[in-house]
């Protein structure tokens, strides 16, 4: 690692309990269920050894949840929240099923999906947005913490846009990387 890069490590956020009947939740703030609070805990024990610098999470209570677990492990070290980092915005079609989504805009889903998720969903945010907010807020980190190691609680399209980033592809490959809950990514990051 340069000294002007910051090792960043993110970590997905663990398995969620969405509405009844809901597939696309997004941003929305769902709660984690009583796996995902077990694979918290398992991922804080497994990164009690880093030396972070800071842990920073999502506002989003599934990624807090986690960042407080983490927290846990390492006494003093500062943590904090930066909405930047929440999931995507998905618009009019949060906490919505698929076939809700496609009984109120007919062949809309069909087409989103079709463009690589590149469009935005009506009222929601394009994946282009997000990766603009999601790279200042890992650049102003970066910044801040030059040569050290972050850890960040974020979320899947998080991730997904933090590895794109750091392998130079294009948003076109976001859905090529996937992360289980909990998982977690390396990338040296520099401002």
């Amino acid at each position: 690692m340069s000294k002007s890069s910051t090792r960043i490590l993110l970590v997905r956020h663990g398995a969620v309990s969405p509405p009844a009947d809901c597939s696309v939740y997004g941003d929305l703030d769902v709660p984690l269920s009583p796996l995902g609070i077990r694979q918290s805990e398992a991922a804080a024990i497994r990164l009690r050894e880093e030396a972070p610098a800071a842990i920073v999470s999502s506002d989003l209570a599934r990624a807090v949840h986690l960042a407080e677990r983490i927290s846990a492990q390492h006494p003093g070290v500062p943590l904090r929240q930066d909405p930047r980092l929440r999931e995507i915005h998905r618009g009019h079609w949060a906490g919505l099923a698929d076939s809700e989504i496609e009984e109120r805009w007919p062949g809309a889903l069909e087409r989103y999906r079709a463009a690589g998720a590149m469009l935005a969903p009506p009222g929601g945010e394009s994946f282009a947005s997000q990766a603009a907010r999601v790279r200042a807020a890992l650049d102003e980190l970066s910044a801040q913490h030059p040569g050290q190691t972050l850890i960040v609680c974020a979320h899947l399209w998080v991730l997904r846009i933090a590895a794109v980033s750091a392998l130079g592809q294009s948003l076109e490959e976001l859905a090529k990387h996937w992360f289980e809950k909990c998982a977690q990514l390396e990338v040296h990051w520099s401002k």
